[in-house]
């Protein structure tokens, strides 16, 4: 059974939880890097995978000496070579072609946050786009975005692409992101950023069915993201595993770590929904929740009802669905929030009330909260206005009203653009079309020329002052 050891690791203040396991005892094997270019070499282009090339080149333009990572991904590679191939290959979907321009303006917008000095804010605008991209069900034009992103979150986002790749029944392209993300791990100096791609990788491997090679990628991970692989062994769990997984939260929720409590929070959720047609280990997993939850601050408790709505939703359990939303709702009005949690709260529970069949009272609560923000917009903070909106009217498309929430989504824009910052300006419009992009199935044209036309507005204030073009995306 799993277990936990404490240390603390020299030189580095918070103390790290490890999950023991019998092959935490041994760590990935590591190769020479010649050896592991011409094996992953080999590997992917047995795998016909359609970017063989571009992996190899973000190897060799590398740093990295030898790498236990590479290998365990190399390795990966070469257990896959005589799998049959997936017919027909991983595409974009069919969607409206104003949904694909939105997700393009949205990178253009976060491509146009400079790099110096908010390289990080940049990749990680860049890398929302491509989850919104995927949300979109356009995987491959998600893996266009992610190549150019800076720094470790590359990485991140690879992982991310092998996730939704292998969930989409293709594991050659998985492999080949899991070798691009681990030659990003490798070469990433800070090891919290280091252990997020690692932890992003052990979970594909689950699905990949090498639950083994999951184990290595997460041992000796930071406590944040400790779990990972747990989470992942939940969505395929049977009855045994159940048990066990079970037991795992009950240790990690024992050690009082906000962070070690919200992992267990994932799993557990994760076992509601595997065994939600299962009433009475549901009902386990549910309870327990409840029970261990006492550590998280109340925004996260929020976050794990969310979590739990969702899965009512997708579901179709309505009566569930209806009295999580209550839960949700009691927490809004018996806490004390900023305004503008307050309101982002709200919208939720007003999307997950018209998703129940309660579309006028939705529309209704949005409405009021729209005015709520009109009201006390002045108690909220710049920076943080647009995505108040924005979840309005997002929670507005649930009730089906698209010219209304067309509306809001102009009311989003108006707000973003009183910043006269670039930065958090083409953060907001970034975030807009995108949310257009996954919410909206037949976007209003009008909103997608508004944003094109306020993407066209980010230029520097030095660009703008001297007349000149602004920089390509």
């Amino acid at each position: 059974m799993l277990g936990f050891r404490s240390r603390r690791t020299r030189g580095r203040g918070p103390e790290r939880l490890e999950v023991q396991t019998p092959s935490a005892r041994s760590s990935p094997a590591r190769g020479a890097r010649g050896a592991a270019l011409t094996a992953l070499g080999a590997a992917l282009s047995c795998a016909g995978t359609f970017a063989a090339a571009e992996t190899l080149q973000s190897i060799r333009d590398g740093s990295a000496a030898d790498s236990g990572v590479i290998a365990g991904a190399v390795a990966s590679s070469e257990a896959g070579r005589d799998q049959p191939q997936p017919t027909p290959r991983l595409s974009d979907a069919a969607i409206d072609p104003l949904r694909r321009e939105l997700i393009e303006i949205a990178f253009q917008s976060a491509t146009r946050i400079p790099l110096d000095p908010h390289v990080k804010d940049r990749a990680k605008t860049q890398e929302a786009v491509v989850i919104a991209a995927l949300r979109a069900d356009q995987p491959l034009l998600a893996a266009r975005f992610a190549n150019p992103i800076p720094g470790w979150r590359r990485g991140n986002a690879y992982a991310a692409l092998a996730f939704d790749a292998i969930e989409r029944g293709f594991p050659a392209e998985a492999r080949q992101y899991l070798a691009i993300a681990a030659e990003v791990a490798e070469r990433e100096p800070e090891e919290w950023r280091r252990d997020r791609i690692r932890a992003g990788m052990a979970r594909t491997y689950v699905l990949l069915g090498e639950e083994e090679t999951a184990r290595r990628f997460a041992i000796d991970l930071e406590t944040a993201e400790i779990g990972k692989t747990e989470a992942a062994l939940a969505r395929v769990a049977d009855e045994a595993r159940f048990e066990r997984l079970l037991e795992w939260c009950e240790q990690a929720a024992a050690t009082r770590s906000v962070d070690m409590t919200r992992n267990a929070m994932e799993v557990l959720s994760g076992l509601v929904d595997r065994f939600h047609d299962d009433p009475e280990r549901r009902r386990m997993a549910e309870e327990m929740i409840r029970r261990s939850w006492n550590p998280l601050p109340i925004l996260m408790r929020v976050e794990v009802l969310e979590g739990l709505a969702e899965i009512a939703k997708r579901r179709g359990d309505r009566m569930k669905l209806v009295a999580l939303t209550e839960e949700l709702n009691a927490f809004s009005r018996d806490y004390e929030w900023l305004p503008e949690d307050r309101i982002l709260i709200r919208s939720r529970v007003a999307a997950f009330r018209s998703a129940a069949g309660e579309r006028e009272r939705a529309a209704s609560e949005l409405e009021a909260l729209l005015a709520a923000f009109d009201a006390e917009r002045h108690l909220i903070g710049m920076v943080f206005r647009a995505a108040v909106v924005r979840a309005i009217a997002e929670a507005m498309t649930v009730t089906d009203d698209m010219a209304r929430a067309a509306e809001i989504y102009h009311r989003a824009i108006d707000v973003a653009v009183e910043n006269v910052n670039l930065r958090p300006r083409a953060e907001d419009l970034a975030a807009i079309a995108g949310s257009i992009a996954v919410h909206v199935p037949r976007p209003d044209a009008t909103l997608v020329e508004r944003l094109r036309s306020e993407h066209d507005r980010l230029v520097p204030p030095a660009v703008a002052a001297s007349g000149a073009a602004a920089p390509s995306p």
